[in-house]
């Protein structure tokens, strides 16, 4: 983290085959999330967040069965959000904020049971966020509410604004 690293995630990272911790935060690293970061079943962790990673998330995320956590959040990622992410059943933390993500929320992470924190707050995306997502027993929700029409947000952010109340 903080190490001033470069380039784009190098492909040879998925020979550390018993890898749980991938954690390039806080650096330069471009380009995309490789799709073979999906077949890293090790992973439990994958934080990434304030690079300069662009394109879409790979739906192949939705592979790595044992992640507790995944932090995507300040780069420059686009489109939708997988629905695939919705099977990651034992996932506790997902941070997707300050990316310009567009559409709605998938339905599907309402199956997310273990998730305690969400960070959807500084993207595009717009309502109707799923019903079942207010269910959750979620510590930290940080949405844009004004877009998103959340209810049950802890913190609502506003696209002109620093901070979220």
């Amino acid at each position: 983290r903080e190490n001033l690293v470069g380039g784009t995630i190098p492909e040879e990272i998925v020979l550390l085959e018993r890898l749980e911790t991938l954690e390039l935060s806080d650096n330069e690293v471009g380009g995309t999330i490789p799709t073979w970061i999906g077949t890293m079943s090790t992973l439990k962790r994958f934080e990434v967040f304030q690079n300069n990673l662009i394109q879409t998330i790979p739906s192949e995320l939705g592979q790595l069965t044992d992640l507790t956590l995944l932090d995507l959040g300040g780069n420059s990622l686009t489109g939708t959000l997988p629905t695939q992410l919705g099977r990651l059943s034992l996932l506790e933390g997902m941070s997707l904020y300050d990316n310009p993500l567009d559409g709605t929320v998938p339905f599907e992470y309402e199956s997310l049971s273990r998730l305690r924190d969400l960070y959807l707050d500084k993207t595009d995306l717009v309502s109707p966020l799923p019903l079942g997502l207010c269910d959750l027993q979620l510590r930290n929700f940080w949405s844009d509410c004004g877009e998103v029409g959340c209810t049950c947000c802890s913190k609502c952010c506003t696209d002109d604004s620093l901070t979220c109340l």
